[in-house]
């Protein structure tokens, strides 16, 4: 089943030459695009349950009801039986009740089987990415964008949104893919991949059997203790223990063409809430400030307010050391600056 369709019956004049139209909001597919779906989906068809995620909650929620991941993976098991029967999969996916995400999971399978693609959808997010698709039965236009594009870390994680939003927890890196139920739990695997893959240059150090990450220049164990650095920091601490130490002035190397930290962090999971797993805390103080002298509480809030508009991806990352610095110096009303 193709996403070309022959136009409408008209009047033709002679020398007229032949049209052919395509689905709104398809587009033609270049070669790359091509090999690429077709890599794509022929990887899907061959083991489709390599596109789920891992369920590593077992439990079951309140009152003793079944969660809706769960849920999903059962009815997307009775595709997946059926995945060589079109005339099958042609009516799962043009169902107009039952689970979205199977729904786009049997016309992905569907479309597996095409042997050419020409003709394909484009999706774009703001969030999640963008990604082409073919275009087949009822489903969603970024389920299917995810479940066809699965070798985006994040674009993959686009069909289980509805789940994410009924409080379940996703991870997704270069690894694996994992649903951890209504608890925010990251494996470890998750952290080490998504460091891995920033922009930063960061030193692994174990301190208690905790795992301690810094950028040069910082001490591990002054940052797990919530110490001062010569330079200024922030650090990251995830409820699992382990702590990532970003120095001030690894934060002032920020580009235009740089992903900022906690949106690399935070898309990296879904829902994309930072605060469910870590605490965030940052410290500066002028040079010849007491050691043992605790900052005016006016300049603690106000690092608290610079780095909530930076969680919340309203101030830039390569102001975040400046606007800190300012608001410090702001808040002290003594000394000679």
């Amino acid at each position: 089943m193709g996403s070309t369709v022959a136009a409408p019956s008209k009047v033709e004049f002679p020398g007229q030459k032949k049209t052919r139209a395509r689905m709104r909001g398809t587009k033609q597919a270049n070669e790359a695009t091509a090999k690429k779906l077709e890599r794509e989906l022929g990887q899907f068809l061959e083991n489709p349950h390599s596109h789920l995620p891992a369920m590593e909650f077992g439990g079951k929620l309140r009152w003793g009801r079944t969660d809706p991941v769960t849920k999903t993976l059962a009815e997307i098991e009775k595709i997946i039986k059926k995945k060589n029967d079109l005339k099958w999969l042609s009516k799962r996916m043009m169902a107009k009740r039952g689970d979205d995400v199977a729904k786009a999971f049997a016309g992905s399978l569907h479309a597996a089987h095409d042997e050419q693609f020409n003709m394909v959808g484009q999706f774009n997010s703001g969030s999640f990415g963008s990604g082409s698709y073919v275009r087949r039965g009822d489903g969603k236009p970024g389920y299917l964008a995810g479940i066809q594009n699965y070798a985006n870390l994040t674009l993959r994680m686009l069909p289980w949104e509805e789940h994410a939003r009924r409080g379940m927890y996703f991870f997704s890196w270069e690894g694996g893919f994992v649903c951890t139920g209504p608890k925010p739990e990251p494996p470890t695997d998750w952290l080490e991949n998504v460091l891995s893959r920033s922009r930063f240059d960061l030193s692994m150090t174990e301190i208690d059997g905790q795992k301690v990450w810094t950028t040069e220049g910082l001490d591990a164990k002054q940052l797990v203790e919530g110490g001062n650095s010569p330079n200024g920091h922030v650090a990251f601490r995830f409820h699992t223990g382990a702590v990532v130490g970003l120095g001030l002035d690894a934060l002032e190397t920020f580009s235009k063409k740089d992903a900022p930290f906690v949106h690399h962090l935070a898309l990296s999971m879904l829902p994309p809430i930072l605060p469910s797993i870590l605490s965030l805390d940052a410290v500066w103080t002028p040079q010849g400030w007491p050691a043992d002298r605790p900052l005016p509480e006016t300049c603690v809030e106000g690092i608290g307010k610079v780095v909530d508009a930076w969680q919340g991806l309203t101030m830039n990352e390569g102001i975040v050391s400046s606007a800190m610095k300012q608001t410090v110096m702001e808040g002290i009303d003594e000394g000679v600056l």
